[in-house]
């Protein structure tokens, strides 16, 4: 797979949903929105993680009348990643001023980049990138990396991983009067000192969804000894890491997150099985590896070259061709609402 990937260049808002959507990662069993792991769900960003076949029904009262609705239910927020420098706000991309901010999907591996560099109000400037895919080399895995740079400062910082049960579908427009809300809460759990996990149940088809992350923080290849501490409520769970960060040094934060369903097969049951895969988990790097070589035998066995005189044309979506010979096409055109917003 040779393809440039695709590219965003600046942080605008108005766009920022389209973004989100064209930049989806998945692997056939779930997939997750473009949506920056920083930020809550609002009127620019929108985090959504949706499974195969994973449908519930609800029904709204409209005009005394009844309405069913049925989803494809937005799953827990897996993302959250938090960034707190000197016990102050966590960092969101409205209340820095960005210096340089770079959103990619590579298209060969399906995995989504952000690049950026701000500076706080205390003056403080900072790059972070930004790393995640849903593998496909183990569909019940994702994997994010932050690599962190503290450029003018030393200091503490703090980050915030979470598991979100509070999320609705609520991000298509025209179905905001329906009933959005397709989960109870079941329970909060942790798995030793590393690892929180969720369960959470659909509320009409009785499907119980479970997450499970493990957050580790890495500088100069080895593994910190972090402080941690953790919050929990019956719909949220959330571990806060501790360190210390030097100028001009990086340092890279790893989480690793599963995800079952009670639809899987042969498991025991979702939330035991999520805290074990995650705890067996390799590093992020050595998921990555098996990521690409996983997508790389698929593109070997089912890449698609259109000639370049068609590609322009081609409504199947290609990305602009590497050479005067043939374009690949590596997506289609159109977005399915559940991804766009849902």
């Amino acid at each position: 797979m040779d393809e440039q990937p695709l590219a965003y260049d600046g942080f605008d808002p108005s766009d920022e949903g389209l973004r989100e959507a064209m930049t989806s990662t998945g692997n056939g069993y779930f997939c997750t929105r473009g949506a920056a792991e920083w930020e809550d769900a609002d009127d620019v960003h929108y985090p959504g993680t949706y499974a195969h076949g994973l449908y519930n029904r609800e029904t709204t009262i409209m005009g005394g009348r009844p309405v069913l609705n049925e989803d494809l239910v937005n799953l827990p927020n897996w993302l959250v990643l938090k960034l707190k420098i000197e016990g102050e706000d966590a960092i969101r991309l409205g209340n820095v001023d960005l210096l340089d901010y770079r959103h990619e999907y590579d298209i060969g591996t399906a995995m989504v980049i952000r690049e950026l560099r701000f500076r706080d109000r205390a003056g403080r400037e900072t790059s972070l990138r930004s790393r995640r895919f849903a593998s496909m080399a183990h569909s019940h895995q994702a994997a994010i990396e932050w690599t962190l740079i503290a450029e003018n400062w030393s200091g503490a910082v703090e980050i915030v991983s979470a598991l979100d049960g509070r999320v609705t579908n609520g991000g298509v427009a025209r179905y905001r009067q329906l009933e959005g809300r397709h989960l109870d809460p079941v329970s909060p759990r942790t798995f030793g000192p590393e690892i929180i996990a969720l369960q959470v149940e659909t509320r009409q088809s009785n499907i119980y969804v479970a997450e499970a992350a493990r957050a580790r923080v890495f500088a100069g290849g080895e593994q910190l000894d972090v402080a941690r501490s953790l919050f929990q409520v019956e719909d949220y769970i959330q571990q806060v890491v501790g360190f210390h960060v030097d100028e001009g040094e990086p340092v890279r934060v790893e989480k690793l997150v599963s995800l079952y369903t009670s639809h899987d097969r042969a498991i025991n049951e979702p939330l035991t099985n999520a805290g074990k895969s995650v705890r067996r988990y390799p590093d992020f790097e050595e998921a990555l590896q098996r990521h690409t070589r996983a997508w790389d035998e698929l593109w070997r066995s089912s890449d698609v070259f259109v000639p370049a005189s068609r590609a322009s044309s081609s409504s199947c979506g290609c990305t602009s061709p590497t050479s005067s010979r043939s374009a690949r096409c590596t997506r289609p055109t159109t977005t399915p609402a559940s991804l766009r917003a849902g």
